[in-house]
């Protein structure tokens, strides 16, 4: 008799344990996440020194929406399984556009059937493990830091300087010249240019 009420015993705790993770199973579907998630996503243009350049406006792209943002800064875009279009420009420096594709979040760690997936680790760690149902899971995000590379614009030779008739004279003179030759004569009109 003690054997029959230990196998009952046995059967009841299995079929509360099984009850317990359908429940669990069902419970968790309330946290899916959603289609159309957020990411914050932090820009920032460099030169080819590493130096920061501070104010360059990038408009970030893709096919859930558009943003913008001042460089360094940071901005919250929708993610998509599309890359996402990041163009940066500022007064004095070359217009950078780049596409940056996104990285896949988490890994799934099992397939329960019509329940959905089970995916651990990545960007959703504090939740995890969490169940999905989306088929697509683990979610698609972009790198939370993008780093766009800019070139400043040659000077505008437009801005140089021009020498009064006495005061370019005085220069010709300082670099070797003599007055009445033809060099001279060149020299003072291409300074007085």
């Amino acid at each position: 008799m003690n054997k029959k009420s230990n196998q009952a015993s046995d059967a009841n705790s299995i079929f509360k344990c099984v009850a317990m993770l359908a429940l669990l199973a069902l419970c968790s579907c309330a946290s899916v996440p959603s289609e159309e998630e957020k990411q914050q996503v932090h820009v920032t243009a460099l030169l080819s020194d590493g130096a920061i350049v501070n104010g360059a406006r990038c408009e970030l792209t893709n096919d859930k929406g558009a943003w913008s943002v001042m460089t360094p800064g940071a901005v919250d875009v929708l993610t998509s399984e599309s890359p996402i279009q990041v163009t940066c420009q500022k007064e004095g420096y070359r217009k950078v556009k780049v596409s940056i594709g996104q990285q896949v979040d988490g890994q799934v760690i099992g397939d329960l059937g019509g329940l959905g997936k089970l995916v651990i680790g990545g960007a959703k760690s504090s939740r995890s493990p969490f169940f999905s149902n989306d088929s697509n899971a683990p979610s698609h995000l972009y790198p939370s830091a993008i780093k766009v590379s800019m070139t400043q614009l040659e000077p505008n030779r437009g801005n140089k300087r021009t020498f009064g008739f006495d005061e370019a004279q005085k220069k010709c003179e300082e670099i070797g010249l003599r007055k009445g030759t033809e060099n001279f004569g060149m020299c003072v009109m291409k300074l007085m240019d």
